[in-house]
């Protein structure tokens, strides 16, 4: 525990930080009786669940702590009316001394267990938090990571390129369990059935488990997810698959022929898993990591005050500027948002190409003229009409992929939902990309099964326009009073 003298003497502040000290009650306690006193107040019996209060703060707000409407990237959240203020805040601003013995023991992370719903918001919150909070967090899950083996949202890939550094300097880290979520949008057809729908899924989270590091922290668990969606009728089936997972499990699950297909391909997941897990029992020296990895890991996260800056002795000779450890206030750069902790800065639409940079959401596509355009609604919420070649990118393409199952899917109640949508055919630049040869093996066969899917959707097209068009026939040639009747 820091000694009073050394915490940051020549705070103006100093003085009284010691006179308080003489004077408190619990002060005056034995550090060892202070600490049990700390764990029984900031100890919390549901989850926590940190949310980056905006884009580049190192400020968290936590699912209890307080009201506040939050917008980020898309995701616009407003918590809940709250029970209670967490106790570890009101207990940090009580005073100096005790908000640094926190600093030295933080009990909090220690203690409670962290949720987050996606890789990218763990990512962000490991490269905020100081070291030595990082270090003592002990129990972490992230419960509905959407699997992308491409990776098209760019925030996830940097998020997986970047994570494990963090990761591997949580060296108290007991439980850390991931779940992967997949939608399947399955229509139906001769040459592809359901069981072929998920078995492709399935292959690609067999293809992940090989390439990705994950499985190597001590403790790592993964359960995979698999949602198979299917319009006619609108019905959901999964196939789930986790630690210690056989093709037992599937009972219930599906439909017993995709159970006969898939029982023994699951099976073997499950045990290429098991093979893979790295049992806490076995977690020994805490893996090095060299300091450009860890610099590397926290630049990419883009907080514009991280948790190593935070702690930083030397003021002056922080990366970004002078700033304080605890409000944020003081900074020598400019347009600082101090109730963000963040940089204000300027950041352009598109990029050099003339791509929308960033996440968005397609809400529509129309045809105007011969011009085909999207409906863009960005991370503030702000909609716009954008020619289609604007979003000729991964991420993109998954968007007007989701826009057209989606709006297929409510076709099957009522069609007139897709007369005003340009046909899947006149979209060209979707199918150029998927023809491209990257060279990668397993880029090729994603981009293959992307394409099967886009060709489905087309096809579903197809035949529901035909079939609106021999309804609609009918209706002309209906005699008028058959269709008065009708009414």
């Amino acid at each position: 525990m820091p000694a009073i003298a050394a915490l940051d003497a020549p705070h103006p502040k100093q003085t009284l930080t010691q006179r308080n000290a003489g004077l408190s009650r619990l002060l005056k306690l034995p550090v060892e009786v202070r600490l049990l006193i700390y764990e029984l107040a900031v100890q919390v019996d549901e989850l926590i669940q940190p949310q980056q209060i905006a884009e580049g703060s190192n400020k968290f707000v936590w699912d209890q702590s307080l009201q506040l409407p939050c917008r980020h990237r898309v995701v616009h959240f407003y918590l809940r009316d709250p029970i209670k203020r967490l106790v570890v805040t009101q207990l940090a601003r009580t005073c100096r001394m005790i908000y640094h013995e926190l600093e030295a023991k933080p009990v909090f992370y220690r203690l409670n267990s962290f949720n987050f719903f996606h890789v990218a918001t763990l990512y962000r919150f490991l490269a905020a938090i100081t070291p030595e909070r990082r270090r003592s967090i002990r129990r972490i899950t992230i419960e509905r990571e959407e699997f992308q083996p491409c990776a098209l949202r760019p925030e996830v890939v940097i998020a997986w390129d970047n994570i494990m550094p963090l990761l591997q300097q949580c060296h108290d880290l007991q439980q850390l369990q991931l779940t992967l979520m997949k939608e399947v949008y399955h229509f139906e057809s001769q040459t592809y059935t359901p069981v072929d729908a998920v078995r492709q899924e399935l292959n690609n989270f067999r293809q992940w488990l090989e390439v990705s590091p994950f499985l190597s922290i001590p403790g790592s668990q993964v359960v995979f997810r698999c949602s198979l969606v299917r319009s006619d009728p609108v019905v959901k089936k999964d196939v789930v698959i986790g630690p210690n997972w056989d093709g037992t499990a599937l009972q219930g699950i599906l439909a017993e022929p995709v159970q006969q297909g898939l029982g023994t391909q699951i099976t073997e997941i499950g045990r290429f898993m098991a093979s893979k897990m790295t049992p806490l029992s076995m977690q020994g020296e805490p893996v090095k990591v060299t300091d450009e990895q860890l610099k590397t890991s926290i630049g990419n996260a883009l907080i514009h005050f991280p948790g190593e800056d935070r702690v930083h002795q030397n003021r002056l000779g922080s990366d970004i500027g002078a700033i304080s450890s605890r409000t944020r206030h003081r900074c020598n750069t400019a347009k600082v948002n101090a109730s963000h902790g963040t940089v204000e800065r300027t950041v352009g639409r598109y990029n050099l190409e003339g791509l929308l940079m960033g996440d968005f959401t397609i809400e529509d596509v129309r045809l105007v003229g011969s011009v085909i355009e999207c409906e863009i609604r960005n991370r503030h919420s702000i909609r716009s009409w954008e020619p289609l070649h604007t979003v000729a990118t991964d991420w993109g393409i998954n968007q007007l992929e989701n826009l057209y199952a989606k709006k297929l899917s409510l076709a099957a109640k009522d069609g007139r939902v897709m007369q005003s949508l340009p046909a899947p055919r006149d979209v060209t630049f979707v199918t150029d990309i998927y023809k491209q040869d990257t060279g990668n093996s397993y880029e090729v066969r994603q981009l293959a099964a992307y394409r099967r899917t886009w060709e489905m959707l087309q096809s579903k097209y197809e035949a529901l326009m035909e079939k609106l068009a021999i309804k609609e026939e009918g209706k002309r040639t209906m005699p008028r009073r058959q269709r008065e009747r009708r009414r």
